[in-house]
């Protein structure tokens, strides 16, 4: 439903457009060209889903919930402002995918070596003479930043990130998404979780037997990972390995995991009533003025610039 209301507003939308810039197109033809260009997505998304189920490309699942308020003019009991949830979703195609990294068989057995895994294991992977050239090519950077005396050194610090310290450098590529239909479903509950991809998987036209054997990502914010967790658990008794889902992979979206590390760092370094004003970020708040710091809510841009601009001042105050 959400698809057609959609489709009428974009109409409405694109035909007066035409018409405030002078060109006279019909209102039928506006529609009929529209519909055109819903059918070749439709046919892309297919031999997109051709392509997946021959294993000729590995693409990341993502999708979000989007919102809608609709304001009534007259308001009354029977008649209100309502908020429209529903999802959309995006396939990503991923490049350079080694041979064998989506198959479920693969990956439990390294997910089997990980378990035995120790802290010493780790600690011998590391590379500690990078960490602390980094660290100190950061000091560097931030001195030469706000010390005048210093700011012909910052060419010089740039350089050492950009060559010396430079590790597993990315390759620029093009991205390859494919944006499909928005839905009316609700991905914040368990079963809409479940109905969002039995939506994805019909429109690429894919079939149970396609996702055997197969792994896809399925990204997104660290609810949409709670929920795909919990679905697999609710569905393991199940007869199809699509039905069980244990087919999606769920991955948190970068943006969700910073955001999470700095709400970890909030509820760290925030004091309780027997710190309050004396130390920690509260009292940093209080000395730099800003009264939009709310530690429960943590708005992720005001809060991480805050946190940036206090490690800033404590790089400077090393100085001293």
């Amino acid at each position: 439903m959400s698809i057609i209301l959609f489709s009428c507003n974009a109409n409405r939308f694109i035909y007066r457009l035409l018409s405030r810039l002078g060109i006279s197109v019909a209102y039928s033809t506006v529609n009929t060209k529209l519909h055109e260009l819903g059918d070749s997505v439709r046919k892309s998304l297919k031999s997109l889903g051709d392509r997946i189920r021959k294993r000729e490309v590995s693409v990341v699942w993502i999708y979000d919930n989007i919102q809608r308020n609709y304001v009534a003019w007259n308001q009354s009991v029977a008649n209100k402002n309502r908020m429209r949830t529903g999802t959309a979703s995006t396939i990503l195609v991923m490049e350079d995918v080694p041979e064998g990294a989506m198959d479920p068989a693969e990956l439990a057995k390294r997910l089997h070596l990980r378990s035995k895994l120790c802290f010493k294991d780790l600690e011998n992977d590391l590379d500690n003479d990078h960490i602390q050239g980094i660290g100190e090519a950061t000091l560097l950077s931030i001195w030469a930043k706000y010390i005048p005396c210093l700011e012909a050194f910052a060419p010089m610090v740039r350089k050492r990130f950009a060559e010396d310290l430079k590790k597993h450098p990315l390759r620029l590529r093009q991205s390859q998404y494919y944006p499909l239909e928005t839905s009316d479903i609700d991905e914040s509950t368990t079963s809409g979780a479940q109905a969002v991809l039995k939506d994805i998987t019909s429109q690429l036209g894919l079939k149970k037997e396609d996702f055997d054997n197969l792994l896809i990502p399925v990204a997104g914010d660290l609810l949409t990972v709670d929920r795909i967790k919990k679905l697999k658990a609710y569905t393991t008794t199940d007869a199809t390995t699509y039905d069980r889902f244990t087919w999606a992979l769920p991955w948190v979206q970068l943006w969700h995991m910073k955001w999470a590390a700095l709400r970890t760092i909030f509820n760290a370094h925030w004091p309780g009533m027997t710190g309050k004003t004396l130390c920690g970020l509260e009292a940093d708040r209080d000395t730099l003025g800003r009264k939009n710091i709310n530690p429960k809510k943590c708005d992720f841009y005001s809060h991480s610039d805050f946190v940036f601009d206090t490690f800033e001042a404590l790089c400077l105050g090393a100085l001293r």
